[in-house]
């Protein structure tokens, strides 16, 4: 099946994430805006959330002792001007339900209610490493949208995670 309105892509990436890696992709994604008529606030925006992700996937793999999993990032544009930012990544199965548990929350949230969850977040990322929280917040203080999450048992340890999220561009 032939789809209509084609997605434009942005950024494909599949591999070990790293310090080096996370600046490379997002060097990747800040080049491939350059034709793009978008504002700098939202240039900043699109960065920030990229950024956020590949550092989630990033600690997380360092602090589990992960260090040779691949994630796998796709952006594309889509027809309504939106960024589908798509980030899949393994994850444990003893941290798969406190996570969903948290998109869960986070997605069920208002702007005050999310900012009030931020704020306790900060003070709990000091004291007990929140993990996990406070950078899905802010993706989702960011991007104004739900987070789509989808989790796929990848052997009797790991799940893999797919978090989809959407950035609209015509904003």
């Amino acid at each position: 099946m032939t789809d209509i309105f084609p997605k434009e892509m942005y950024l494909d990436y599949t591999g070990v994430i790293d310090f080096t890696r996370k600046k490379e992709l997002i060097t990747r994604l800040t080049n491939s805006l350059k034709g793009m008529e978008i504002n700098s606030g939202m240039r900043k925006r699109m960065v920030y959330v990229l950024e956020e992700l590949l550092s989630n996937s990033h600690e997380y793999y360092k602090k589990r002792e992960l260090p040779d999993e691949e994630i796998t990032l796709i952006l594309e544009l889509n027809e309504n001007n939106e960024l589908e930012i798509q980030l899949s990544n393994t994850v444990l199965k003893e941290d798969s339900a406190s996570l969903l548990e948290k998109i869960e929350l986070i997605n069920s949230l208002v702007d005050e209610q999310l900012q009030d969850l931020f704020e306790k977040a900060i003070v709990s990322d000091l004291t007990n490493n929140f993990g996990g929280g406070l950078g899905l917040i802010s993706i989702r203080m960011k991007t104004g949208a739900e987070f789509r999450v989808d989790l796929i048992e990848k052997n009797e340890f790991q799940n893999i995670l797919n978090l989809k999220t959407i950035l609209n561009l015509n904003i």
